[in-house]
């Protein structure tokens, strides 16, 4: 039996409300469904399948992740059509397939351009044209582009923030691929057919790949699959040009090795943010924007995304798979005490009912239901449960959790900055090495080998302490076992990163921290007066 959809507005319009979104959604022929893993497709209502939706589909996010890597290496790389067919063959072999999207009126505008070749986009691929420059350019050409995105992203390529050479060559390469022999195949070409009328946009919030089907013209958002995709795709772009740039200094100052898959990925989120609103704004603007997720979710936490006890439970909730969502709270208010009467985050709901505050008490109970017995050996090894309690109460009472708020709380400007802030920075440091020198001392972590709840628990405290902002800003000096250890765990727990330093709604701890540093970076002296004559 499918889970029933449960929808909330977002944004009011004119359209299908809340309750009409749900209504279609639950009926017994809109169920949801598996889409193809992996395959995105771009934002049109006139789309007949259950997809994932993102703009521009596989292509958008191809065309987005090697714009960002064309900034962040200066143009030094995507110098020519030939680095760009490289780079999309390497994807459409990791990918398995790869799609595009166009339209029947821009096929026709295709078709009559080139008519005096007689070319035939659905006889194309029996008989492949010659790919020379008359045909490409036209495949290229804006009004023969059906993908409303990509059509705006060559039309407007400055205010995409993209190059519209390398966006052109995007497109010409996908073709290529397209009628050669060993990638026909695995080059899916979309023809969406007859005009586009949405009546709203469906942005699917439950973690699950799942994709609704729709039986009037709707947009179909899908930010965790897409934000997964991006994931794989930032960690291939930055492996992919280390080896091909061999270590080559870059127009922008840095080496190939040095564009690390975290860079990348948060300047696809930055980007992407912007692409989806500039996107959604020229096709939909006055329509509803509808949430929609099954009750498939297993646990909701409260909290807020610069606080490093809800960061742990966050953290450890992906690790374990249990379907979650997160929810950020003003813990003053009113309606948070009906939920937790001591206003304190983390805060943790389940589907069934239960209640609780605590990180610790969170930690626990995630582990002990949804996560592997090493995290958490309740009831299996009585001496690791103590020794992993032990390290959480250390943690919180020896001094680690003061000189957090001291320190790092004051520079996010949660906590009044104290009277001797060199004081309380000696503090933190000299409580941080006595931890690590009883908890860390033989092993890589708490847990051993492989993390335990107590590496969740301080994971992102220590990361933040060792973020150069935190040494930049005070006199604080991250000790060496520490920041090993945050090396360590981001290695080990690979979503770490995402949380951590790369969050898709820019506010996460470490862009938070460094806006803080450039804010607080002097600026360079103004230049002299010319000198009388």
């Amino acid at each position: 039996m499918d889970a029933p959809w449960l929808c909330m507005p977002l944004k009011a319009g004119h359209g299908l409300s809340a309750d009409e979104v749900a209504t279609h959604l639950s009926h017994a022929g809109s169920s949801a469904l598996a889409a193809a893993a992996g395959v995105l497709s771009t934002l049109d209502g006139r789309e007949t399948r259950r997809v994932h939706g993102t703009p521009g589909g596989d292509m958008g996010e191809f065309i987005l992740g090697i714009s960002v890597l064309d900034d962040l290496t200066g143009g030094a790389y995507f110098v020519s059509e030939s680095r760009v067919l490289s780079a999309l063959e390497e994807l459409v072999a990791r990918k398995g397939a790869l799609c595009m999207a166009t339209d029947s009126m821009a096929v026709g505008r295709l078709e009559a351009t080139l008519a005096e070749r007689g070319f035939k986009l659905d006889e194309s691929m029996a008989h492949p044209p010659t790919p020379d420059e008359e045909v490409l350019e036209a495949l290229a050409a804006p009004e023969h582009v059906g993908c409303r995105h990509l059509c705006a992203v060559l039309r407007n390529p400055e205010v995409m923030g993209v190059r519209l050479q390398l966006v052109k060559w995007a497109i010409r390469c996908f073709y290529r691929l397209r009628w050669a022999p060993a990638y026909a195949s695995r080059m899916h070409l979309t023809v969406l057919v007859g005009t586009p009328a949405e009546v709203a946009v469906i942005k699917v919030q439950t973690l699950n790949p799942v994709a609704p089907w729709f039986d009037k013209q709707t947009l179909v958002l899908h930010p965790l699959v897409v934000q997964a995709e991006r994931e794989k795709i930032s960690n291939w772009l930055s492996n992919w040009l280390a080896r091909h740039m061999q270590g080559e200094a870059l127009a922008a100052g840095r080496a190939g090795a040095e564009l690390g898959a975290e860079l990348v990925l948060s300047a696809m989120n930055a980007r992407g943010r912007s692409q989806l609103e500039l996107a959604l704004d020229a096709m939909v603007g006055g329509l509803p924007i509808v949430s929609a997720r099954t009750e498939g979710v297993q646990l909701e936490i409260f909290g807020g995304l610069l606080s490093a006890s809800c960061l742990g439970a966050l953290l450890l909730a992906r690790e374990c798979h249990a379907a979650h969502e997160f929810t950020a709270v003003d813990a003053r208010s009113t309606a948070f005490a009906l939920l937790n009467p001591f206003k304190k985050v983390p805060t943790l709901r389940t589907a069934d009912g239960v209640v609780i505050g605590e990180s610790a008490a969170i930690l626990r109970f995630v582990a002990a239901r949804f996560g592997p017995k090493h995290l958490y050996p309740a009831g299996v090894d009585a001496g690791a449960c103590a020794r992993i309690d032990f390290a959480i109460d250390a943690f919180a009472n020896e001094g680690c959790v003061r000189g957090h708020t001291a320190v790092v709380l004051s520079i996010l400007g949660f906590a009044k900055a104290p009277d001797d802030l060199p004081a309380e920075c000696a503090r933190y440091e000299l409580a941080c090495e006595q931890w690590c020198a009883l908890f860390l001392a033989d092993a890589r972590f708490v847990g051993g080998e492989v993390p335990c709840i107590a590496d969740f628990k301080v994971a992102p405290f220590f990361f933040a302490c060792a973020h150069p902002a935190v040494s930049q800003l005070s006199s604080f000096r991250c000790p060496p076992r520490v920041s090993q250890f945050v090396a360590d765990f981001e290695a080990a727990v690979p979503s770490a990163s995402l949380l951590l330093r790369a969050h898709p709604s820019g506010g996460g701890l470490a862009q938070t921290l460094e806006a803080r540093r450039l804010a607080a970076r002097p600026l360079p002296p103004s230049p002299l007066p010319p000198a009388p004559l």
